[in-house]
Formats: C-alpha cells, structure tokens, sequence
C-alpha cells in the first residue's frame, strides 16, 4: 500500500526544524534548578555576604 503523499525535501526540512525545536525546549526544561536549590544557595549567599561583614548569624 502507498502512503497518501510523498516525502520532499521541504517536508524533512521542516520535520527536523520542529524535531530541534522541541529539544532546546526539553534541554531548558531539564536545566531548571528547583526551588529548594534556589533557596539553598540564597541562604548561603546571604549568609558569606554577612560573615564578610563580621556578623554572627548562621545559616540555621
């Protein structure tokens, strides 16, 4: 059995146009960090910022 169309040069153009697409849209949805390694490293951040500025506060 024949398929209804034919395959073109334009028609794979734009299959692997679409097929890179989705895949920097996957690779940036994998690359997100989640919120509590967010906070983590604010806390952390907060926390040199004022040990340079000589105050005792810790992290807990």
């Amino acid at each position: 059995m024949k398929p209804p169309c034919h395959i073109t040069p334009k028609i794979l153009k734009l299959i692997s146009s679409i097929s890179e697409k989705i895949g920097a849209v996957n690779a940036n949805f994998l690359n997100k960090q989640s919120p509590q390694l967010c906070k983590q490293n604010r806390i952390k951040t907060i926390h040199s910022s004022l040990q340079i500025e000589g105050n005792t506060l810790t992290e807990e």
